[in-house]
């Protein structure tokens, strides 16, 4: 895969992870509620499930129910992605990882320069998605890549010689000119990427994950 269909692939991942079901914090009244996943007090409810398939399958051109491997397929990679939210947003909890109220807005602002005239809005009333739900969604996923920050993207450290290396490897990929700040960032995704894979398992052992697969059938 070429880096910039990589890239691509991570702006879609981006934007489908900005509509990931909201997970709910439960107390005692949620111990006997039926889930799809769970893990200690946060879990997935049947109807949050079901809203995260449906999110998924407006992406597509056709009917995916048409093709039933393909959407079981679709079905395992969404428990397996909320699985892993999960244990992120238990991670960023241990860590006291939170976004004020005013860093939410500001952080909003930002993302909605990218849309003007209620573009992005739009998108979300034709996908049937409440503004204040996403809204929801977009804090977790603050936190998310705030905890990722922490704990990954700020203890890597690159030299220049990682970035000539870099340069190299890639240059045949990229188009135009690159300032040495924008190879620097893309080095660093590049490595936290690399790193995450490895910190995920490590983090998912603490929070075991525990997926209802009588309700996913």
């Amino acid at each position: 895969m070429s880096r910039s269909n990589k890239r691509s692939g991570l702006c879609v991942f981006v934007f489908l992870c900005l509509f990931f079901s909201s997970c709910s914090d439960t107390g005692d009244k949620y111990k006997s509620e039926v889930y799809i996943v769970k893990s200690g007090d946060i879990i997935i409810t049947p109807s949050q499930f079901t809203e995260e398939l449906e999110l998924r399958k407006a992406g597509y051109t056709y009917n995916i129910k048409d093709y039933p491997s393909e959407y079981n397929l679709i079905v395992m990679q969404i428990a397996k992605d909320l699985s892993e939210e999960i244990v992120l947003l238990h991670t960023a909890r241990e860590k006291g990882i939170t976004i004020s109220d005013e860093e939410l807005e500001k952080a909003e602002k930002d993302f909605l320069k990218d849309y003007p005239d209620d573009i992005f809005k739009n998108m979300l009333l034709k996908n049937a998605v409440e503004y204040s739900l996403w809204k929801k969604r977009f804090k977790k996923r603050l936190i998310i890549d705030r905890l990722i920050q922490q704990e990954l993207r700020e203890k890597i450290v690159i030299k220049t010689e990682d970035v000539v290396k870099f340069y190299e490897k890639h240059k045949k990929e990229e188009k135009g000119d690159i300032s040495e700040n924008e190879l620097i960032v893309q080095l660093r995704e590049e490595k936290t990427e690399e790193m995450y894979f490895n910190w995920i398992n490590t983090v998912s052992a603490k929070y075991p994950v525990d997926i209802n697969k009588e309700e996913l059938k």
